[in-house]
């Protein structure tokens, strides 16, 4: 597929969503969310997307596949006459690792995009389909299919950042801090790529799993002695 000169990898020709059912959360997103803080918050707003109009957006490509399931990303970044490469910022939704989804981040990323960053929105499995560390090894999936698209892409794949809200960003905590250093990052797609990060934005996400109530680790699908990587907590 190419827009403006580049043309990204998509998995098996893959552009859009598909049928497949798996267990999905929606509890958790923009309108619901917005309905509770309005009550103690009452000036704020929904963030929109804003202008578009100087951006190339790029709705679900396929990064990578299991079996009939696919999984998606989102592509924002300036529209260019020349093919100019551009930071990444690789951007990880909340919802308590079981809900929400990449859309959550079109406004930030979209904003990004357009103050000259490549934004990628990506999809992940969540608890309620896939149990840890299910997450960690798509993200990892997503960093190394931006460093595959160099080259055919306005993606600068020496500048990589992974931002992420809420549990993403416990999630881009976790990733940019291991950092290509477990046999977590050994995944089977896009294996002569490595999946090193340069700069990691945690916003509001839980750096000690330890200290979450029963009720949260639930939410998660796990127990609280499960850390990450196979430490456990005595």
């Amino acid at each position: 597929m190419a827009l403006y000169g580049w043309g990204f990898i998509s998995v098996s020709g893959q552009m859009h969503p598909t049928s497949m059912s798996f267990p999905v959360d929606t509890s958790f997103n923009i309108r619901s969310e917005f309905k509770k803080q309005v009550k103690y918050h009452p000036h704020i707003e929904v963030a929109s997307i804003g202008d578009t109009t100087q951006l190339t957006t790029i709705r679900d490509v396929v990064y990578t596949t299991y079996g009939e399931r696919a999984l998606h990303a989102d592509i924002a970044y300036p529209r260019m006459d020349d093919h100019q490469l551009l930071p990444v910022i690789l951007f990880i939704h909340g919802g308590g690792w079981r809900s929400g989804d990449k859309s959550m981040e079109h406004p930030m990323a979209f904003e990004m995009a357009r103050r000259g960053y490549a934004a990628v929105m990506v999809e992940y499995r969540r608890s309620m389909e896939a149990l840890y560390p299910a997450a960690v090894k798509d993200i990892v999936t997503a960093i190394k299919w931006v460093k595959a698209n160099e080259g055919q892409s306005p993606f600068d794949t020496t500048q990589i950042i992974l931002a992420g809200t809420s549990s993403g960003g416990q999630l881009a905590a976790l990733i940019g801090s291991i950092n290509n250093t477990n046999d977590v990052f050994t995944t089977t797609p896009y294996p002569e790529h490595h999946a090193e990060v340069q700069a990691v934005i945690n916003i509001d996400g839980v750096s000690a799993l330890y200290i979450l109530n029963l009720a949260r680790v639930r939410i998660a699908q796990g127990s609280r002695r499960q850390l990450p990587f196979g430490l456990v907590l005595r």
